[in-house]
């Protein structure tokens, strides 16, 4: 995969990825149409079947596992409804109109290829890095039996639903406002609009690492961190 510029998302630029550029979306513009559309947005450009059949679309469970195993693009492709609202998602992203061509099952922008069967993961990577989210490629677990597989499965729904129902998980104002309140970056509730949701996540990531580094240092100061104990470094490689 070639990697976007990191440098460019830090700066709030469009980023460049298939000859085509890419933009993480402002607060501003998603305050505009609303977190849960944009939510939407950010599932549905990201081909995650599993998310867009049964949390957008409400799809059968039953009906669900018998092509859990497919390729999410085949699944979400032979839906033309869904196949429109991947295309009003990625013009989202993309700032033009996208469209899905049939013959050769291509989304398209300005008549030249955007992605297709063999890219579409790359171009899911892109847009949940552009947002903040998670693009590394979870590896598949190998089970030592079916029994294995199962429980497995039981237990990540659990903790999915745990996790959806949790008041503790941050929502999007909550991060703005720790921004807002930090010392010294610049950032109040009169601009805060105006970063990009990379900007913000990114910012969140480095500051984090820095107030980690804060709250021990008195700690290691003071002698009591141990001879094992190690501070932690902030001056380093974010995810983002």
């Amino acid at each position: 995969m070639t990697p976007i510029s990191r440098l460019d998302a830090f700066l709030g630029n469009s980023c460049e990825w298939n000859n085509i550029d890419f933009c993480s979306p402002t607060i501003r513009e998603i305050s505009s149409i609303g977190e849960s559309v944009y939510y939407s947005h950010l599932i549905l450009a990201s081909f995650d079947k599993e998310r867009i059949l049964l949390d957008l679309f409400n799809f059968d469970k039953d009906k669900y596992e018998t092509m859990k195993n497919e390729d999410d693009f085949d699944v979400l492709v032979s839906h033309p409804t869904i196949v429109q609202y991947i295309c009003d998602s990625l013009s989202f992203f993309i700032n033009k109109p996208v469209n899905f061509d049939t013959h050769t099952f291509c989304f398209i922008v300005d008549n030249q290829p955007l992605c297709n069967k063999d890219n579409y993961m790359e171009l899911s990577s892109v847009i949940k890095m552009l947002n903040g989210s998670d693009s590394e490629k979870k590896k598949e677990t190998k089970f030592s039996s079916s029994k294995a597989k199962e429980l497995l499965e039981k237990r990540n729904a659990m903790l999915k639903k745990i996790n959806k129902n949790s008041d503790d998980n941050l929502d999007l104002k909550d991060v703005l406002s720790i921004l807002c309140v930090a010392e010294g970056n610049g950032i109040n509730v009169f601009n805060v609009k105006e970063l990009t949701i990379y900007q913000v996540y990114e910012h969140l990531e480095r500051m984090s690492l820095k107030d980690s580094f804060n709250r021990i240092l008195p700690v290691w100061a003071n002698g009591h961190l141990g001879e094992k104990g190690q501070m932690p470094e902030w001056i380093k490689k974010t995810k983002l």
